[in-house]
């Protein structure tokens, strides 16, 4: 249904979900690379992730976050008044209000998770869940933080399955 905002093209549209109640699809767009370069979003942390809103009766978009490191879980809110959104580059789940304009675009909920966030869920009794495949690899930890490290190895263009 979505495949270009503002005549680029989405290379990665990563998670999706949509009201009971209302007739507006939000789906993240995790990065501006190809799902086969997603990898190098994971170095280069550029935060070219984005949050949208389709909605399902005009077809229209609208860009509702944008900055965010590399979003791959999105979930509506038990009573569909914001959204959260988990940041696998943060290591964080983000809150984001919706309706009327806000003062603040988000507020962080969960910060400095043990693991990479991916998908989230919210349950019929309110609670949000996230899913935590794997934990943090110390080496990663470090990489992240020493951009000449990671510069580097970026230079070295290593294979994917290396990540």
């Amino acid at each position: 249904m979505a495949t270009h905002f503002e005549n680029k093209k989405f290379q990665s549209i990563n998670s999706v979900t949509f009201g009971k109640e209302s007739h507006l699809l939000y789906f993240t767009h995790s990065c501006d690379w190809s799902m086969k370069e997603y990898h190098l979003e994971l170095l280069y942390k550029t935060g070219t992730g984005k949050l949208f809103e389709l909605n399902l009766k005009t077809k229209t978009i609208k860009k509702i976050l944008e900055g965010l490191q590399f979003a791959n879980g999105i979930a509506y809110s038990e009573k569909e008044n914001c959204l959260y959104v988990n940041e696998i580059n943060l290591y964080r789940i983000i809150r984001v209000p919706l309706g009327e304009p806000q003062t603040q675009k988000y507020t962080v909920v969960i910060d400095n998770l043990i693991g990479y966030p991916d998908n989230l869920k919210i349950t019929d009794d309110g609670k949000l869940w996230a899913a935590c495949p794997s934990l943090r690899d110390p080496m990663n930890v470090y990489i992240d933080n020493t951009p000449i490290i990671r510069k580097a190895i970026i230079n070295m263009r290593l294979s994917p399955s290396l990540f």
